[in-house]
């Protein structure tokens, strides 16, 4: 349990630093505007525009820097504390639902990042390719939410198991 705690913690600080921190922090360089990948609720093409106008070079090379960086650790520490408690917390039934949801996050994650990126460098992003980072930016934070309660809710639960349920039943 010491390793899940471990990954579990590295993927919550992570979250933080990522989604707490440098994201908004990120808007200082963009007159304002929330980054594309921290709307949980998605974009559409004007906020895409928006962000265009008023970021330059300079603050798309930090996004993308972030992206590359905290935004690619980030879902794979998700996928390995996910791994980890599946392995060791988790009733089997569970484990591969988490699993999959977990491994799909991190893919859909990164990708996102990487359509975002692309967006945000074109000279004309189409609708179409707008709707589809929205998109993956929606399911990565609904299966962030799902993946990460039950993480979560497994590691508590054998926590509680441990030390209440099996002292008093000694």
């Amino acid at each position: 349990m010491l390793l899940v705690g471990a990954l579990v913690v590295t993927a919550v600080l992570l979250f933080g630093y990522l989604h707490l921190l440098v994201l908004p922090q990120m808007t200082q360089l963009s007159g304002g505007f929330a980054m594309p990948d921290a709307r949980v609720l998605g974009y559409d093409l004007e906020d895409v525009e928006r962000l265009q106008q008023v970021m330059n070079a300079d603050a798309r090379g930090q996004l993308s820097f972030v992206h590359k960086t905290a935004g690619t650790l980030f879902p794979l520490a998700v996928l390995l504390a996910s791994w980890a408690t599946a392995g060791l917390a988790m009733r089997r039934r569970a484990r591969w639902l988490v699993l999959a949801g977990a491994a799909i996050f991190a893919v859909v994650d990164i990708v996102d990042n990487v359509l975002i990126d692309r967006l945000l460098a074109a000279d004309a992003p189409s609708t179409a390719a707008v709707a589809t980072a929205s998109t993956l930016t929606v399911v990565g934070w609904v299966l962030l939410i799902l993946v990460g309660l039950c993480v979560l809710t497994s590691v508590l639960t054998r926590l509680f198991r441990r030390t209440v349920v099996e002292p008093t039943s000694r």
